[in-house]
């Protein structure tokens, strides 16, 4: 569920500990990955965030001694997401398309692609729409329309 309601990468996933976790906001801290098996801040301060930890997420947070949320490799990350993928009868699923599901979610409930792209941590706008462009519509007037968000007469 941490991947289809946060949207980050698998490197980010796995070096993400409890200091991270405002639990008076419910927020969590994006700065660093875990890299060869280390865990590395990001150099990028675009790629550094902080994310809102939905309400029926937040009780959900794992409890583990070793202080890091989910205490796995990559390896065993990848081996829970082909247990899965055989149980769904899915062929080669991967933990990029549950990036891919969270942002089809996003875009299917009109929000901007610029909020998508700065909470997946992109830098530049444009890399999101090159990297996402089998999901956003060819025309999404609608998503700009700030008339949509006015209530009653105008």
């Amino acid at each position: 569920m941490f991947i289809f309601s946060l949207g980050i990468n698998e490197a980010a996933l796995l070096a993400l500990d409890y200091e991270d976790i405002d639990f008076k906001e419910k927020t969590i801290k994006i700065n660093k990955l875990l890299y060869k098996n280390k865990i590395e801040k990001y150099n990028c301060a675009y790629q550094r965030r902080f994310l809102k930890i939905p309400a029926k997420l937040f009780n959900e947070i794992p409890k583990t001694k070793s202080g890091r949320i989910f205490n796995i490799s990559p390896d065993s990350l990848d081996k829970e997401i082909a247990k899965l993928a055989l149980a769904l009868n899915i062929k080669d699923l991967t933990y990029e398309d549950f990036i891919d599901t969270h942002v089809k979610i996003l875009i299917d409930n009109k929000i901007q692609v610029n909020l998508i792209s700065s909470n997946l941590g992109f830098g530049d706008i444009r890399d999101f729409l090159k990297r996402y462009k089998n999901i956003i519509p060819e025309t999404t007037p609608e998503l700009f329309d700030p008339l949509d968000l006015i209530q009653g007469p105008l």
